[in-house]
């Protein structure tokens, strides 16, 4: 379990996270949901370390996060964020393999599961010895997807991956993705601003406003009982899209 308990957080004069506290329990999919600037992407870097809260504590599986060398993060936290994370100049196969090579672990301690991620995301095979430059932007997230699971870490952070993918390309990746969740059986945090995606993928639903939570719980509960103005107001902005 994660847990994030008064986290306030700033950048210059800018508030951006006031006080937050929330907990992400194991084996669910927990949907950040907002609008811009309101504190999700901050969220998922403070619990891996990218950014230092102001104050505030985050303990991950009840360790305090910033006791966890940067060499063990790829064992605890595998992390999506959206297009250009891959090296342009290695192929798919050494891009995906990094977070071993990180930790000197060798091709054939990992095969069994590289090849089971393979199969279950289908990656297609020939796809392995292709540069970033030759891969489709679904394939390029299919290969970020591997590459974040490739060590089984309990938890799988993931930032708006498909928000620059075509509409088409990305409804298909999030039906793909709602199996894959329920297979590898991992802790995810998805952020994302859109209610389908949130819809389709989420257990649940943590929508923020002004750096705090302005409602959580599945899907049905915001959309058919807003605990506020705000809530309301989200859902009728997209409610031609959803």
């Amino acid at each position: 379990m994660i847990e994030l308990f008064q986290i306030s957080k700033s950048f210059g004069t800018q508030v951006v996270l006031n006080e937050f506290s929330n907990k992400f329990t194991a084996e669910k999919t927990h949907i950040l949901l907002g609008r811009s600037g309101c504190g999700k992407s901050t969220i998922l870097r403070l619990i891996i370390g990218l950014e230092k809260a102001n104050a505030g504590e985050i303990s991950v599986d009840g360790k305090n996060n910033h006791e966890i060398k940067n060499s063990e993060l790829p064992k605890y936290f595998g992390y999506v964020i959206q297009d250009k994370t891959l090296m342009p100049h290695m192929n798919a196969f050494d891009n995906i393999m990094l977070p071993a090579r990180a930790l000197k672990i060798e091709y054939e301690t990992v095969k069994e599961r590289f090849n089971y991620l393979e199969d279950l995301v289908q990656f297609d095979k020939g796809l392995t010895e292709k540069y970033p430059s030759q891969l489709s932007g679904g394939q390029k997230q299919k290969a970020c997807l591997i590459r974040a699971l490739i060590l089984d870490p309990p938890y799988l952070l993931m930032d708006e991956p498909f928000s620059a993918l075509d509409p088409m390309i990305r409804s298909a990746l999030q039906n793909e993705l709602k199996k894959i969740f329920q297979k590898v059986k991992k802790t995810v945090i998805f952020v994302t601003h859109d209610l389908n995606e949130a819809s389709a993928l989420g257990d649940e639903i943590v929508l923020l406003n002004q750096g705090n939570i302005e409602q959580k719980g599945a899907m049905r509960d915001l959309k058919e009982n807003p605990a506020s103005e705000f809530v309301k107001t989200f859902f009728q902005a997209q409610a031609q899209h959803f």
